[in-house]
């Protein structure tokens, strides 16, 4: 809808004005040159600006929407919380401690807000700006901004900037898009799942789970699962031809009394050099039969027990081991992978659909675990171009298959299907591709604009909550246990300091249950080590201190294995101001010192 610094117009369909805005490239999504709708439309913080594109073979028109809400939005950082529309807050009153019911994450909670002060944001900000302390039942909320919905019954959520999806569409809307055709299978592919879709956050908040969940309905035989990395590649992706062993005896099995037959000519043929051996490599369905069978085979040839175990034994017998060998065929054959065999499976399910007279055939599902810890590039190939996909759900444009592939897709599809007729690759509508991105590994193989141009989007947040199976869990260290969740949010907190990044943040699954505190050493303490801490170390960014009779000290990992090891993480989290579960009281003196760089952009 708006590429990377391309103009594009939008249009107000009751006032008929057009605005022209371009998106700019970066590392978040972003539309400039708002000002002038944010100035004829009087946007405030928390309203919405809602772009819906209708388009037809011919021709796009973009039209906009403002929807205003009820809302005050909280911006939490070092120096404070600024509060917008604060005036909507029924009386409200700086000079005093403001108490307000809300809900949150984990149901009814207070909400209290008092004055601190006014600085300037930025050293070259005109005016001063109003802070305030944010505690909800007494603790601070990590960094960051949230949205109060006092229409929604003074619910609070973390803000989102920008967000795709569907939403309805108010009949002018629709009156004014003469010519254009809106069918039934385009509604139908916007209220179901997206074509492609990636599911990104943080580790540990539920990006797998969360595709479990959309894949509960389907059949095991429409889903078919890859997880990247570094090493993978076009051929393990699509497919290769490899080497094919046909090795066969070439002839049909022995009976039990051919082979007492053939062992009686081996010990003639050969006496002493191993016709035993010789015998067993020779013939190997003699292993099949069973132990009384094989005794009466030797005792035939005039063997003794002593010799049964001898028939085990192969290396006498690599001379006619070889010869056998000598006649197995080598073959090259195409050899499917994951998208391939998904590819086929999609195709063969519109044709059943056909056949059987249904309106929509099965959906098969390509699910592609930790996407970006491999080279999307050089993985998919000319394939991404089959990404786009036309109102129809099937490809946009064709690709044309390599000779091996197109072979074998002709021998799975027929010669003249879709999903080959011309040598070509299409994706067919019932084709969904789902996959999943850590935001602490975006680095590792980063995704050209192109490429991700072509997938939805859906983050998957942190869930501090109770009502997820990761607000019982809890960590214990020497005698006391202290709630999962009340941790995570401080630690993350610290980490998003540290880094001015939500990328390395945990999230509410990066532990599967409550962990005793040898376990929480080893993957809690030593992710948070390795990926934040240790580069950080003897700076005060560092946030692995410990409070040791009232008094701040840093430690390492290391230190964690020394025989005080239990000490430091107690101090380590009486730091961090997480009470054990038998003492919620909030501490004081142990306040946070938060860097994080300010969001300063008004969306």
């Amino acid at each position: 809808m708006f590429p990377p610094n391309v103009e594009v117009n939008v249009l107000d369909n009751i006032t008929k004005k057009t605005y022209t805005l371009k998106a700019a490239e970066g590392r978040e999504f972003r539309v400039n040159q708002m000002g002038d709708i944010y100035r004829d439309y009087g946007v405030m913080p928390g309203d919405e600006i809602r772009f819906t594109m209708v388009s037809s073979n011919h021709r796009k028109s973009i039209y906009f929407q403002v929807k205003r809400y009820n809302r005050v939005v909280f911006d939490v950082s070092a120096k404070g919380c600024e509060i917008s529309n604060e005036e909507r807050l029924i009386d409200f009153n700086s000079e005093n401690a403001y108490v307000l019911p809300i809900r949150y994450t984990n149901g009814r909670q207070e909400a209290r807000i008092e004055f601190v002060g006014k600085q300037k944001k930025r050293n070259d900000s005109p005016i001063e700006t109003a802070f305030y302390d944010l505690k909800i039942d007494g603790n601070s909320l990590p960094n960051g901004r949230y949205v109060l919905d006092l229409e929604k019954d003074n619910t609070l959520h973390p803000f989102v900037k920008w967000n795709f999806g569907t939403t309805d569409i108010d009949n002018n809307l629709l009156d004014a898009c003469s010519g254009f055709s809106i069918t039934s299978p385009i509604r139908q592919l916007s209220q179901n799942s997206p074509l492609q879709l990636i599911y990104f956050g943080t580790p540990g908040s539920g990006k797998s789970y969360k595709v479990q969940q959309s894949l509960e309905e389907v059949s095991e035989d429409n889903v078919f699962r890859t997880t990247f990395h570094p090493d993978s590649d076009y051929a393990s992706f699509v497919g290769c031809y490899k080497p094919i062993v046909h090795q066969g005896l070439g002839r049909k099995p022995l009976s039990k009394a051919a082979l007492e037959a053939k062992l009686k000519e081996y010990k003639q043929a050969y006496n002493r050099d191993y016709p035993l051996h010789r015998f067993c490599a020779a013939y190997p369905e003699f292993a099949n039969l069973s132990r009384d069978e094989k005794k009466e085979v030797l005792t035939s040839a005039g063997e003794t027990d002593s010799k049964f175990n001898e028939t085990y034994k192969a290396f006498a017998c690599a001379d006619e081991l070889s010869k056998s060998m000598q006649n197995s065929d080598i073959t090259y054959e195409f050899t499917p992978q994951v998208f391939t065999n998904a590819y086929v499976q999609a195709w063969k399910k519109q044709a059943e659909a056909i056949e059987q007279g249904k309106e929509q055939a099965e959906k098969v599902y390509l699910v592609i675990e930790e996407i970006n810890r491999g080279n999307c590039a050089q993985i998919f190939g000319d394939l991404f171009q089959l990404l786009d996909r036309k109102e129809d759900g099937t490809s946009t444009y064709k690709i044309r298959a390599d000779q091996d592939l197109a072979n074998y897709l002709v021998k799975e599809l027929g010669e003249n299907h879709d999903g080959i007729k011309g040598g070509n690759l299409r994706l067919p509508a019932n084709l969904h591709i789902l996959a999943t991105m850590n935001t602490s590994d975006q680095s590792l193989f980063p995704m050209d604009s192109a490429f991700k141009r072509r997938w939805d989007w859906e983050y998957v947040p942190i869930d501090y909550s109770d009502n997820v199976d990761s607000g019982q869990f809890l960590i214990s260290i020497g005698d006391k246990k202290y709630r999962w969740v009340d941790f995570l949010q401080k630690v993350n907190a610290r980490i998003l300091s540290a880094t001015d990044s939500e990328d390395k943040q945990m999230g509410n699954f990066f532990i599967k249950h409550s962990v005793e505190e040898k376990e929480f050493k080893s993957k809690v303490m030593f992710y948070l080590w390795h990926e934040v801490c240790k580069d950080e170390f003897h700076t005060k960014n560092n946030f692995f201190r410990t409070l040791q009779d009232n008094k701040e000290e840093e430690f390492s990992f290391n230190q964690l294995h020394e025989e005080n090891g239990t000490s430091l993480l107690e101090g380590f989290m009486q730091y961090l101001e997480v009470n054990p579960i038998e003492d919620k009281r909030p501490q004081e003196g142990a306040g946070i010192s938060n860097n994080a760089e300010e969001n300063n952009a008004e969306e």
